[in-house]
């Protein structure tokens, strides 16, 4: 694998370029002191990789379902890899996964009309949740996201149960909990990497 910030080659399992520090994953650059902090990859990269391949399986049944909110999380990757602060660079995937399916969530329910109150309810909650771990990451933040995506998807699964399959909700639904899978497996990397390099705050210190 080579660094394309300063073309040295790395291992293939490697996390960090070893001449420059570059986040070979996420695509930032961390101090020379992180960079020897942060972990390298594990069995968490084959994690990703089966996830990229369940996404692909669920985009195949999906279709337009999966493309839309898809379309929306790589646009907002991009958007925030270059705006964020560094302090929540290891979020940026889950946060536009995330953020991309609320987009995708919210401009479908008001098409349809089928905006409710619950829906409010949950659109807030979120929005504080991510404005919490932007301004101030921490095993708080991280913990109250979790959660909310857990909840989502026990509830996504209830419905999932009662859909036919190849159906309009059925397809949604399954998008849906493939997206807030996603998050919660982006969410627990970045974590894990950013406690392990001492760059997030607990709770003691919030």
């Amino acid at each position: 694998m080579y660094c394309d910030r300063c073309g040295v080659e790395n291992f293939s399992t490697a996390q960090n370029c070893i001449s420059c520090g570059r986040n070979l994953l996420f695509g930032y650059v961390v101090s020379e002191s992180q960079s020897t902090a942060l972990p390298k990859a594990t069995s968490l990269n084959w994690t990703r990789i089966y996830a990229w391949l369940a996404g692909g399986a669920i985009g195949f049944y999906a279709g337009l379902f999966f493309l839309f909110p898809a379309g929306y999380s790589a646009i907002l990757w991009w958007i925030a890899n270059k705006t964020l602060p560094s302090r929540v660079q290891l979020f940026v995937p889950s946060l536009s996964v995330q953020i991309g399916h609320m987009i995708w969530f919210l401009s479908g329910t008001v098409i349809t009309g089928l905006l409710a109150p619950a829906d409010v309810f949950e659109v807030i909650i979120f929005l504080s949740a991510i404005t919490w771990i932007i301004y101030k990451p921490s095993i708080g933040a991280v913990l109250f996201l979790a959660a909310f995506q857990v909840f989502g998807i026990v509830v996504n699964l209830i419905g999932l149960t009662g859909a036919a399959v190849g159906s309009i909700p059925h397809k949604a639904l399954a998008v849906t909990i493939i997206f807030r899978l996603a998050a919660l497996l982006f969410l627990w990397e970045g974590y894990t990497i950013f406690q392990r390099s001492g760059t997030v705050a607990t709770n003691n210190a919030a």
